[in-house]
């Protein structure tokens, strides 16, 4: 019996010192990772001292098997869940996290939307007010000009605008609820955009968002996939991107990213990274 609680301990320590040293050495500095989970959305922002903000999950359970490789289970937690939309290319990952870990920040937008699995995704944010560092509070929507902070990092919330979200929206129309949010951290800013089209796009980003970019805005997330309808060339050009990251799957149905877009962003002269193709997309911010 002995022997086996001394096994069991020395499993117990491992788990321990593996985590502490994940925590040290994928914290040490502020990154953005844009993780390839096929045909979807999951964005990482992290922070020294292993701050976490999570924006969409993906279709799929491969942001779990990420973040278990990097945090052993018993310590997940996180500072913020961000939901920008609720198609499930974008919610299912972040349902096993709702299982998994401790989150104590949920943003999303409660709107009239019958999905099975946005209404598991709600009971499981009922169930996490259990936590002790989780309560109503914590618990927000996410309308244009919203602020918040993960250390040093700013966040500023473009869209959607509060009227948007009284309507009943068809399925069809969840896309244009989609939460657009500026990152600014000095001078590197990095728009992350949901599935909005590109007009509403241009729309959400106002001269009070605009105002934050210093020059060229640093990343852009292509809306939507790279599909046709997050086209807006003159407003790209107007943002004058370094990088276009296009968060897509290999092969997919849809033909993503949509060959004129892929175009319009050749002729802006960014550098498109594409997830199907470079895999999980990583920016550390000294």
């Amino acid at each position: 019996m002995k022997e086996i609680r001394k096994l069991i301990l020395i499993i117990l320590l491992f788990y321990m010192l593996k985590s502490s040293y994940l925590y040290f050495f994928y914290y040490d500095s502020y990154f953005i990772q844009f993780l390839d989970v096929g045909q979807g959305d999951s964005i990482i922002v992290g922070s020294p001292g292993a701050g976490r903000l999570i924006i969409d999950g993906g279709g799929n359970w491969d942001l779990d098997m990420y973040l278990s490789g990097i945090q052993t289970l018993p310590f997940c937690k996180l500072d913020y869940i961000i939901l920008t939309h609720a198609h499930v290319d974008h919610l299912i990952g972040l349902n096993r996290l709702m299982d998994r870990c401790r989150v104590r920040n949920i943003m999303f937008n409660d709107i009239s939307y019958s999905s099975e699995t946005f209404q598991d995704f709600k009971k499981k944010i009922n169930e996490s007010r259990n936590y002790e560092d989780t309560s109503a509070a914590n618990i927000s929507n996410l309308v244009s000009g919203q602020t918040f902070k993960l250390g040093k990092l700013e966040f500023y919330v473009a869209w959607p605008d509060r009227s948007l979200l009284k309507n009943d929206i068809p399925g069809s129309g969840i896309n244009k609820t989609s939460v657009v949010v500026l990152l600014d951290y000095g001078k590197f800013e990095v728009l992350f955009t949901g599935d909005l089209d590109g007009i509403l796009l241009e729309k959400a980003t106002t001269e009070f968002l605009l105002k934050h970019i210093d020059g060229n805005l640093d990343v852009l997330k292509v809306p939507h996939h790279g599909s046709n309808d997050g086209r807006n060339f003159a407003f790209y050009k107007s943002l004058a991107p370094k990088y276009c990251v296009i968060s897509v799957g290999h092969q997919n149905r849809y033909g993503h990213p949509h060959p004129d877009q892929f175009d319009d962003l050749k002729k802006l002269g960014c550098k498109i990274l594409r997830t199907d193709e470079n895999g999980t997309i990583e920016f550390k911010l000294k």
